[in-house]
């Protein structure tokens, strides 16, 4: 059996709170997808 890979998509990730978000989200193995505005 093959293991999925975690995804999240964040919108706003370039700054403040959706940046931390997103180095917490890929410390902890999740494939992360940003879009900033």
């Amino acid at each position: 059996m093959k293991q999925a890979t975690a995804v999240a998509l964040v919108t706003g990730g370039a700054r403040r709170i959706g940046k931390a978000i997103v180095e917490d989200l890929a410390a902890n193995g999740f494939a992360v997808a940003i879009h900033a505005n």
